[in-house]
């Protein structure tokens, strides 16, 4: 609600700021909400342990027969991967399609009567900020599934939609893992995270940052074409040098690339001389022949 304040000084005068206070309540219970119960037996089911040769990562499985969304990032630059499911059961996992940009990847693997997790609503009337995020999936390569509980901290705006954040705890692997609401349905995937660390480790990552679900589910009838790549969105920069060229990168902006892929180049804080570079990088990777600089 909006409150005044009202406040009195030494020499008894009143004095009274209105609307001076803004209390955001938390969000109404949900009806039915998913018990812990049912996460062990609907919702860790469908996570899955992706293996590729450059390291590991989360996914989950949307439908049952076979198809699970991921993060781009981690399945980027093979054909196929080893796909663990809770059970331990092992399958080659192909790449049905690639959004690069957007940072999402569906996967298939050869099975039928596979658990799957419902896709929710992820707009801010179906989940309000404060609403209880539940982030599942395999940091650091671990076997088992991890959960971590947050909520919904803010929505920060990017080209093609608005990031949803969480508080909840990630390590490197939960990328492509999902988050999931109060209903035990997902309503993002999980793609990057800002913190501290040492060496590999994260030590609080407490800014998470997750593909709005919504937004997704506009991509996957593209990606289950088999797509190598989806629509580079209008408003993005295209190529500006002749394929092969060799052009000077400073190791600051291929840093920032590298580890928040989640995320486009207006977000990383940069000089506004270095995003058009920034750009190249990111979406025309191996066009070029790069050369990284200290500056």
């Amino acid at each position: 609600g909006v409150y005044d304040i009202s406040l009195r000084n030494s020499d008894g005068e009143n004095f009274v700021f209105e609307n001076a206070l803004r209390i955001f309540a938390p969000p109404p219970p949900v009806k039915n909400a998913i018990t812990n119960e049912e996460i062990t037996t609907k919702i860790v089911p469908a996570i899955v342990k992706i293996n590729t040769p450059s390291g590991t990562g989360s996914g989950f499985i949307i439908e049952n027969d076979g198809y699970i969304l991921t993060a781009a990032h981690v399945v980027e630059g093979v054909n196929s991967v080893d796909v663990k499911l809770s059970d331990g059961r092992l399958y080659e996992g192909t790449i049905k399609g690639l959004d690069k940009i957007n940072d999402i990847a569906l996967l298939k693997v050869p099975e039928l009567g596979l658990p799957s997790i419902p896709l929710g609503d992820s707009d801010s009337s179906a989940l309000p900020l404060g609403s209880k995020i539940f982030v599942l999936g395999h940091p650091q390569g671990l076997e088992s599934a991890v959960l971590s509980i947050g909520i919904l901290g803010s929505r920060q705006a990017d080209t093609n939609f608005e990031y949803l954040q969480t508080d909840a705890k990630t390590q490197p692997g939960s990328s492509g893992g999902p988050w999931i609401n109060e209903k035990g349905e997902a309503v993002a995937i999980h793609v990057s995270a800002i913190g501290p660390s040492i060496g590999r480790y994260a030590i609080d990552l407490g800014l998470n940052f997750g593909v709005p679900i919504d937004f997704v589910k506009t991509k996957v009838i593209g990606l289950k074409s088999g797509l190598g790549f989806v629509d580079i969105p209008k408003g993005l920069p295209s190529p500006d040098m002749t394929a092969g060229s060799t052009r000077e990168i400073p190791k600051l902006v291929v840093t920032m690339v590298i580890y928040n892929p989640g995320s486009g180049c207006d977000q990383f804080g940069l000089d506004g001389t270095l995003i058009p570079i920034c750009w190249q990088y990111k979406l025309y990777k191996d066009r070029y022949n790069w050369i990284v600089t200290d500056k």
